[in-house]
């Protein structure tokens, strides 16, 4: 495949060079996922970048055809194939890395859609520095992560960049611990390859689910273990077991807080006595977009969502972003992290947006780093 310097400009005649263009284009704009809908008249390509989503391209319907084929052949999958659910993976040489693709092909009634998501190997060498988060939720993360055993459970919704906190918790607690400890995952699937961690995939098709798996790893006796995700109540008792009997367990679960977080164990079986037992870490985080350094400028704050961010004092300097060719007229360039570490308390867990979350988003507008709307977006203020 060529690599992003060979690509040629795109061509409105050849789709498999407009396609080659597409991916240097989502690369260098940072794009986690390329998406690839049929409509009546063609293939509509947009691509998400900083976790929202923009029209990218078009191919006309003819050519849909070939597009689609063009990726599945990348991605060793059957291209004759196209009444099935397909996935696959793929590697895109770029001029400064290599960047995994993973592909799934979904047929729909108006024709294959296409999803692509874009993995940079870079990300998997994050430390909890980069996340962003603030000093405080920092520390108290990283307290949690000097604990030779117990449960640390990143939280939040789809997109809220849990699996990057997850292995750069993991990185954290290698840096210090080092060979004195064994590491081992089990994830669905790996994201991220790191070379001090034994990396096993799940394997829904030949059996091979959360559950056995878990006890399969559990019976080479690993010190540090990390669940991709928390999603049954087997995997569940199992890796609550496991962090009463010796075992350090980094998982994520999706939720918007600490009380949906533990709301959910209970309804997958786990009493309250085995939560109170274990007293999981819980680290409830979102992603804000940062304000693009070359167009932002000071704002004045709408009183409401001052209100709604506790922002009290007359006259916080705010900004927002106007928009540049730097930032593609979003006034956005980058995301950061905002966290709100806690305990399980028995009684004290509220399902509510934690109010560490929107101190933490307070932070970072107050700083300049975010605006209020995009906080208020996030965090669901409206």
């Amino acid at each position: 495949m060529k690599t992003a310097a060979s690509m040629p400009p795109p061509s409105p005649v050849d789709p498999a060079v407009r396609l080659d263009a597409l991916f240097r284009e989502a690369v260098v704009l940072g794009a986690s996922d390329l998406l690839f809908e049929p409509r009546h008249d063609g293939l509509a390509v947009r691509l998400r970048v900083d976790g929202t989503f923009r029209p990218l391209a078009s191919f006309p319907a003819a050519d849909a055809a070939q597009v689609i084929g063009r990726v599945k052949v990348l991605a060793g999958l059957a291209s004759y194939r196209h009444d099935v659910v397909q996935e696959g993976r793929f590697d895109l040489p770029t001029d400064d890395a290599s960047t995994e693709v993973r592909a799934s092909v979904l047929p729909t009634v108006s024709g294959e859609k296409l999803t692509l998501r874009f993995l940079r190997s870079g990300r998997s060498d994050y430390s909890l520095a980069d996340l962003g988060i603030n000093d405080a939720a920092r520390a108290a993360l990283e307290g949690a992560l000097r604990a030779r055993f117990g449960l640390v459970l990143f939280v939040g919704p789809a997109g809220s960049g849990k699996t990057t906190s997850q292995y750069a918790a993991l990185r954290h607690v290698h840096t210090h611990r080092g060979s004195d400890a064994h590491y081992v995952s089990i994830e669905d699937p790996v994201e991220y390859r790191l070379p001090f961690v034994s990396q096993t995939e799940v394997n829904e098709e030949a059996g091979y689910t959360f559950p056995r798996g878990l006890r399969a790893v559990l019976r080479h006796n690993p010190d540090v273990l990390l669940i991709g995700e928390i999603r049954d109540g087997e995997t569940a008792s199992i890796a609550l077991e496991a962090a009463l009997t010796g075992h350090l367990i980094l998982s994520t679960m999706h939720g918007a807080s600490r009380g949906d977080c533990v709301a959910r164990l209970e309804h997958l079986g786990v009493s309250k006595r085995t939560l109170a037992a274990v007293e999981p870490f819980v680290f409830s985080q979102r992603l804000v977009r940062t304000l693009c350094k070359h167009c932002r400028e000071k704002a004045g704050l709408p009183p409401a969502l001052a209100r709604k961010l506790g922002i009290r004092r007359v006259g916080v300097a705010t900004w927002r972003g106007t928009g540049c060719s730097e930032c593609k007229a979003t006034g956005y360039r980058g995301r950061s992290a905002i966290g709100a570490p806690s305990r399980f308390v028995v009684g004290r867990n509220g399902h509510s947006t934690e109010p560490a979350l929107i101190a933490a988003a307070r932070e970072k507008v107050e700083a300049g780093l975010t605006d209020a709307f995009e906080v208020a977006r996030v965090l669901d203020l409206a």
